[in-house]
């Protein structure tokens, strides 16, 4: 019987350089737990790997007043996760394994894209980030990753407060580690979850609160499967604009 959580309190930040491109700079404090048969064999705190996004608007339109049509908005990023956490963490005097690090101990590219198109209060929206991971000193590569999220949405508004509950899918695919070039079989997969989520805005507060439920998985023999996911935020939006 093994139980592992991963807990991260991810400090964020968006500076815009015009109306079309925008930097994303994000900071993760973590906790990684495991136990097996009762015992814990991991609860580490520390910071994680940062990352920097260049996000770039491809297209932004609006909608007329008189003739109404689809917004649509797509946006595309490129950036990095720098290797400044710590990888060498160790749980009652052994080292502890590097999926439960709170660093990498590698630089890794990411490639991110956002789309969205709406009419009126409904709309769709797909979101999606790319991981290309690079070989550490050890001779191990984690698995490149790709995360994607579809879902239909609602735009509502109640007296100064903009809401938008929203349904979908999320899904997980992670490609096998590599150990000096032979990949490890018993890494890898993919698992699809359900997704719920809801965003709220007062003035220039912004709240944001999803539930994801694994319902389906095909991965290796070593990976646990994933249960639950739950994602909470809040903004505050600075500027004069």
């Amino acid at each position: 019987h093994r139980i592992e959580n991963y807990q991260a309190l991810e400090f964020r930040g968006e500076f815009w350089l015009g109306d079309r491109w925008a930097l994303l700079t994000m900071l993760p404090v973590l906790n990684n737990y495991a136990s097996s048969n009762g015992g814990v064999d991991a609860d580490i705190y520390g910071i994680g790997d940062p990352s920097v996004l260049a996000r770039w608007v491809a297209l932004n339109t609006k909608a007329d007043q008189e003739n109404v049509k689809w917004v649509k908005r797509l946006t595309l990023g490129f950036g990095a996760k720098l290797p400044l956490g710590t990888a060498d963490r160790r749980y009652a005097g052994e080292l502890v394994d590097h999926d439960l690090q709170p660093g990498s101990g590698t630089l890794d590219g990411l490639l991110s894209a956002e789309y969205m198109m709406r009419k009126r209060k409904w709309g769709a929206g797909m979101s999606s980030v790319v991981r290309l991971n690079t070989r550490d000193g050890h001779g191990r590569r984690g698995g490149h990753g790709v995360n994607m999220t579809l879902e239909a949405f609602r735009i509502l508004r109640t007296k100064g407060i903009q809401w938008m509950p929203s349904a979908g899918v999320y899904q997980e695919w992670m490609a096998k580690d590599r150990y000096d070039g032979v990949d490890d079989q018993g890494t890898g997969g993919s698992t699809w979850f359900s997704h719920l989520g809801v965003r709220f805005w007062v003035d220039r507060l912004a709240f944001n609160l999803s539930w994801q439920h694994a319902v389906a998985h095909d991965q290796g023999a070593n990976m646990m499967p994933n249960r639950d996911r739950i994602v909470g935020g809040i903004t505050w939006m600075l500027g004069s604009e």
